[in-house]
């Protein structure tokens, strides 16, 4: 089944000066789902919650305007929260704790070795746990939040994202009213 919410605009000699020859469409997509505000809904001016399903790695960019050209209309860049987890390190305390008192300081020959293996296995093991176990899902729920507009207004509002450079993909274009 297709996703009717979002688009790809581009320019062919443009892009065949630049040497493509084909294009994966899946590649350029956020595979994006709007959910609200839904369309010519009605809310309250002073806090809009703007929601949606797509690509945890791709840029987005919001677009809310008077104006259903989006003229002279800023984009509100959407802010990614941390997606990388640090508790690989705790596998290394706990290596450390358990490895460090059954060693003897005394031969060097011996320890030396050792320990340069144990700071390798470690370093290995936190960033195979920081690549494999922590990556989030690919596809998301996501939430932009904006206050203060204007009420007794319609909005317009769309989203635009980037998966890959350098194409992007816009959404269709939504509405809304302030109470």
């Amino acid at each position: 089944m297709g996703n009717f919410d979002e688009y790809i605009k581009f320019n062919l000699p443009t892009e065949f000066s630049r040497g493509r020859k084909d294009f994966k469409k899946e590649e350029y997509m956020s595979r994006i789902i709007l959910n609200s505000p839904e369309d010519k809904a009605s809310v309250e001016p002073s806090s809009v919650e703007f929601t949606w399903k797509g690509k945890v790695l791709s840029n987005y960019r919001l677009y809310l305007s008077t104006d259903p050209d989006f003229s002279g209309c800023e984009p509100i860049d959407v802010q990614k929260g941390e997606l990388a987890s640090y508790r690989g390190m705790s596998g290394t305390i706990v290596f450390f704790s358990l490895v460090l008192p059954g060693l003897d300081f005394r031969s060097r020959k011996k320890t030396i070795p050792f320990i340069c293996l144990c700071f390798i296995s470690v370093f290995l093991m936190n960033s195979c746990s920081t690549s494999i176990e922590h990556i989030p899902p690919e596809f998301q729920d996501l939430t932009m939040v904006v206050e203060n507009l204007d009420p007794g207004t319609t909005y317009y509002w769309k989203l635009t994202a980037c998966a890959k450079e350098p194409l992007s993909s816009d959404t269709i274009v939504r509405t809304f009213t302030t109470r």
